[in-house]
């Protein structure tokens, strides 16, 4: 058989939705640190040339798998609402954070290569709109556009951040024997030096991350939007 048929039935045992299935399984799984071009040929149980006839290399494997798990994050939030801003705003952030706190393979990938991975058309394109919907309701509630990106910038922030640190939180392999040893900690202060920490029954626990906490920042930050903008209707 010449090179070339041997080629195309290599190129022929796979599909690009396999090969894209087995890479989202492998950064679940795993974590993005351990995908690579030949151990996913490993798992599939083929040749690597079988993957690069589709993906010319593994930043155009991560584009793809972005584009995919984005679409499909951004395809579950709900509308908006028409609502008051602040109401609209809150709904949208809860629902963000729930929808990436069930998407790890969406945190791995944004958690380390965040600017790449916007840059590109395919990712962008579920993005981009709903950013158009959600700065327009600060601006129809009184915010010029710049103040409006802030904003949105700071919540976005807050909330992104709430969910990778929840993310990696949950990978640490001994959580439950991490937070003993810091409430060991925390009580072996000196009393005097230390009267608020000391004070706590469990520090882990009142700064336990968790929906409530969660909410309660969002909160916080959306009435210091309002006090900052006495202004905004609604």
């Amino acid at each position: 058989m010449s090179p070339a048929k041997r080629t195309r039935r290599a190129r022929g045992s796979l599909s690009r939705e396999e090969i894209l299935e087995n890479a989202m399984a492998v950064v679940r799984e795993k974590g993005l640190d351990q995908l690579s071009m030949p151990g996913l040929a490993r798992q599939l149980g083929s040749g690597v040339t079988s993957i690069y006839w589709y993906f010319r290399s593994k930043e155009d494997l991560l584009v793809a798998l972005a584009a995919q798990v984005t679409q499909e994050l951004y395809s579950r939030l709900p509308p908006v609402t028409g609502k008051a801003w602040d109401e609209d705003l809150e709904a949208y952030w809860i629902a963000f954070r729930d929808e990436a706190t069930r998407a790890p393979v969406y945190l791995e990938l944004f958690s380390h290569v965040p600017r790449f991975l916007l840059r590109q058309a395919d990712v962008a394109q579920s993005v981009i709109p709903r950013l158009e919907e959600e700065l327009s309701v600060l601006v129809r509630a009184g915010l010029s556009v710049p103040e409006a990106s802030e904003v949105y910038t700071a919540l976005s922030v807050y909330t992104r951040g709430y969910v990778l640190l929840e993310h990696e939180l949950s990978m640490e392999a001994s959580l439950a024997d991490s937070a003993k040893e810091v409430d060991r900690t925390i009580a072996g202060l000196d009393r005097e030096a230390f009267p608020t920490l000391t004070a706590m029954p469990s520090f882990t626990r009142a700064m336990q991350m968790g929906d409530e906490h969660y909410r309660f920042g969002l909160r916080l930050m959306i009435d210091g939007v309002r006090s900052r903008f006495a202004d905004l209707a609604g």
